[in-house]
């Protein structure tokens, strides 16, 4: 039931997400694997340096709080 994805660290590129991923954001899988979060917008309200900083600091997230939105701008 968790949406998982998994993003090559080096250039932010989604190579996997499951049906709870496309479900929960309404991003088919088509449009999601193969196009870099910059491309896909999901986390609402956040600037592209700010996320890059979150990946590549340590090569993980944890413990941040950050809004995402669906596929049509809403919140999720």
């Amino acid at each position: 039931p968790d949406a998982i994805a998994i993003i090559r660290l080096s250039d932010g590129v989604f190579l996997d997400v499951n049906d709870a991923f496309s479900k929960h954001f309404g991003y088919p899988f088509a449009e999601v694997v193969g196009k870099s979060w910059q491309e896909i917008r999901l986390w609402a309200g956040v600037d592209d340096s700010t996320i890059a900083g979150l990946f590549h600091h340590t090569g993980m997230v944890a413990d941040y709080e950050l809004n995402f939105q669906t596929l049509l701008g809403e919140k999720a």
